[in-house]
């Protein structure tokens, strides 16, 4: 079964907390509180990284922190990673940073395990992300700044 990922309000929507879910047997959920954003934000821009770039770093950087404590078993287990299109065109970018990420703290995530589609509404992904957002459930993880910066630097 793919695991599923989708986002509810994205990185640059700086006045919003991010949510990152994931679904398949289990469901988890990662917050990236509107403060932590614009502090990385800035922290990118005083180091001259261009404005896409940013937002597409940060989201790597989301779906990594998302994915960590789940990589062992996904990847024993051979299972595929569909990511919601978020930013189309941008998906050869978004993974090779997430697949960067990934082989830096050891796992070894293969390019063919990841992929990118429309993850509908009816997603156990969009609704864990919805349901976080609307306050209904708690994120099982709040990331904070210095470990966006830790991973984009």
């Amino acid at each position: 079964m793919p695991i599923e990922v989708d986002q509810s309000n994205k990185i640059e929507r700086t006045e919003k907390d991010t949510i990152l879910a994931l679904s398949n047997d289990e469901r988890r959920a990662i917050l990236i509180p509107a403060r932590v954003k614009r502090e990385a934000i800035a922290w990118l821009k005083r180091r001259k990284k261009s404005s896409k770039m940013i937002y597409l770093r940060l989201f790597a950087a989301g779906l990594f922190i998302l994915l960590r404590p789940c990589l062992a078993n996904i990847i024993k287990r051979g299972q595929q990673i569909v990511i919601d299109t978020e930013y189309e065109g941008h998906e050869s970018k978004i993974k090779g940073m997430l697949l960067r990420y990934a082989h830096a703290a050891g796992f070894q995530l293969s390019k063919e395990a990841v992929s990118f589609a429309r993850v509908g509404k009816s997603s156990s992904a969009h609704q864990t992300a919805w349901q976080v957002q609307r306050g209904r459930l708690a994120p099982d993880h709040r990331v904070s700044l210095n470990e966006l910066i830790e991973l984009v630097k």
